[in-house]
């Protein structure tokens, strides 16, 4: 067996690595009970809990790790915001990507870790999930056809004249 051939059949995909399933991976989250699930997991380390933006928003990240062949691999998780292109809470579920940063902060308690995501989960508690307007609704429908990022490109791509989702 060739080197090559022999690296990609050892290698571990860190989605396996966190038991995450092809319809997770396929969809890019995860419900809560699940993320909870990991969380609490002995194999996992929390390392940080932080609010923080990206292009959809403002969410809590939290960065964990779990260890492969005594390598550590760390995936980190977005929920429990708003997410302004779908103007709609995410609080039920939780997306997800693979982290190459090879030096996370210090790992942090888990008790600790789990009361700050709870405390932020309750701080925005769907008091009410808004209607989404058109634009919304087309973001869904591209973001379950191509990804989140894909999506953004294309409605971007459709409004450069600003008269897509104009009220005229």
């Amino acid at each position: 067996m060739s080197q090559e051939k022999e690296y990609r059949s050892s290698y571990t995909r860190t989605t396996d690595v966190f038991g995450l399933t092809d319809k997770e991976q396929l969809h890019d989250f995860i419900s809560d009970s699940r993320f909870q699930a990991i969380l609490q997991s002995e194999e996992t380390t929390i390392h940080q809990v932080i609010i923080d933006t990206n292009n959809y928003g403002e969410f809590l990240f939290v960065s964990v790790s779990r260890s492969a062949a005594g390598k550590a691999r760390f995936m980190t998780f977005w929920g429990a915001g708003f997410h302004e292109k779908r103007e709609r809470w995410l609080i039920h579920e939780w997306r997800f990507y693979e982290s190459y940063i090879r030096r996370f902060p210090t790992p942090i308690a888990k008790e600790e870790a789990l009361q700050a995501i709870q405390k932020r989960q309750d701080e925005i508690i769907e008091e009410s999930n808004p209607t989404p307007s058109q634009a919304a609704k087309l973001f869904v429908l591209l973001a379950d056809l191509t990804d989140e990022d894909g999506a953004s490109t294309e409605l971007d791509d459709l409004d450069q004249g600003g008269y897509l989702f104009s009220e005229d």
